[in-house]
């Protein structure tokens, strides 16, 4: 069986795989959809589409051929070698790695790229996961686990 993540989870899953996420400001910029699934031979496999263009691999993705995914977008902002090129061949990295460390059954984000950088817009995040996932939660920066701190065997 396969649920959808609520948000909270989504965005814990993400940031697990160190995938950055807009907070406050939204950018005006390109939008860039990234989305992961299966082929019909049940491989794992990522899709980015920008615009009309659209560029598929399977999974897991190395940065080689992320890169040349990010080319077959032929966004001009997207150029192989710039700095965000390279980001996001990173991010498609990323995702790919969490799609399949996860066993994810379907994942789509929506990132806006803005001059040099890109940013994944939390509203955009739906990810249906197996009932048997384990999301890894972080402690925020003020949150104290108890028993270390305060539990020391003598």
């Amino acid at each position: 069986m396969a649920k959808r993540l609520g948000h909270n989870d989504s965005i814990a899953l993400l940031k697990h795989y160190e995938v950055d996420i807009a907070e406050g400001h939204v950018p005006n910029g390109e939008s860039i959809v990234i989305t992961g699934g299966a082929t019909r031979d049940a491989e794992a496999a990522i899709t980015a589409t920008a615009g009309t263009r659209s560029a598929h691999r399977l999974c897991p993705v190395t940065d080689f051929l992320a890169e040349g995914l990010v080319g077959e977008l032929a966004d001009p902002h997207l150029k192989a070698g710039k700095l965000l090129g390279r980001a996001m061949a990173h991010l498609i990295v990323k995702l790919s790695r969490m799609h399949v460390e996860s066993a994810l059954v379907t994942f789509s984000v929506t990132v806006l790229v803005e001059g040099d950088h890109y940013e994944v817009m939390p509203k955009s995040i739906d990810i249906e996961a197996p009932d048997t996932i384990k999301i890894p939660h972080r402690l925020g920066p003020h949150d104290h686990d108890r028993k270390d701190l305060h539990q020391r065997v003598r």
